[in-house]
């Protein structure tokens, strides 16, 4: 018990520190950025429709390639200090064993994953709060866009076309699919925390990064060459595209299933989890100054 309370004051920590970190800010500041130049056709339409959305747009928020990717970026982005070897480190470690604030670490990617996901679900929607309203079903203008999505251009608005899935739509509630499009988001975020992490100190600091960047690439690769040169089987290996619930099947009918997205990720963050806490126990920590 002391251990588990050890590994959570590890997370308030790093917590803590986020409100004297400014790559946090410049996160915070990127994604409502990108929330603004992802949904504010949305409010044109709804305004000009005379038409109110309802909130449940958290499936379509990553729902293209490029947003995809982009998300993953934020992730290593977070991330890419992992294991968080700062200034006060030596001393924590001193109080708290190695075993224990490793541990703590990989908690705290846990953590940091979920409010990453919900600072983006919070983001889109203040974009669009000024023409949301509460439905308990998809809405009228999900659905409308979903099933006709070329209703958009009688209003010249370009920007949304086909950004609602039918498919979704017509087969899922918006509460189960939101809720799933949250957790792909968190176990997205997780699995690229804790790649960075074990490279690190499974390798050498920075190789974390560079291999997160490698399957960033080939996420990227896979979207606009990857059916050209290598096929649909690419789809199985590009992770930080799974983050979406539009990439897996039966809404694309050449990804994989939910069942091996959560496989293969669980997996992974599991065997690179242990792999990095056996080895931190059993190396000297150099601390960065």
């Amino acid at each position: 018990m002391s251990d588990i309370r050890t590994e959570i004051l590890c997370v308030r920590s790093n917590i803590g520190k986020w409100w004297s970190k400014s790559l946090i800010y410049v996160i915070a500041v990127i994604v409502m950025i990108y929330s603004v130049w992802n949904l504010s056709w949305i409010n044109s339409f709804c305004s000009a429709a005379g038409m109110r959305i309802s909130p449940w747009i958290i499936p379509f928020l990553l729902g293209g390639h490029a947003m995809r990717t982009t998300y993953g970026f934020f992730t290593v982005l977070l991330f890419s200090a992992a294991p968080f070897l700062e200034n006060d480190a030596p001393f924590v470690i001193i109080r708290t064993g190695k075993a224990a604030w490793i541990k703590g670490q990989i908690l705290y990617i846990a953590v940091a994953s979920l409010l990453l996901a919900l600072l983006f679900v919070c983001g889109a929607w203040i974009v669009i709060l000024p023409s949301m309203g509460f439905a308990a079903e998809w809405g009228s203008v999900i659905e409308l866009l979903a099933n006709y999505p070329n209703e958009i251009l009688k209003y010249g608005i370009t920007g949304g076309w086909g950004y609602f899935s039918a498919s979704l739509v017509n087969n899922a509630s918006p509460i189960t699919a939101s809720l799933l499009s949250i957790f792909l988001m968190w176990l997205t975020g997780v699995f690229s925390g804790v790649l960075i992490l074990s490279f690190n100190v499974l390798v050498r600091p920075g190789s974390g990064v560079v291999a997160a960047g490698i399957l960033l690439f080939v996420s990227a690769f896979s979207a606009y060459l990857g059916p050209i040169f290598v096929g649909p089987v690419l789809n199985y290996f590009t992770v930080y595209h799974w983050v979406s619930i539009l990439s897996i099947a039966p809404y694309n009918s050449e990804g994989p299933n939910l069942f091996y997205v959560i496989g293969v990720q669980g997996f992974l963050i599991l065997v690179l989890s242990v792999l990095s806490v056996i080895s931190f126990c059993r190396r000297d920590i150099v601390f960065r100054r």
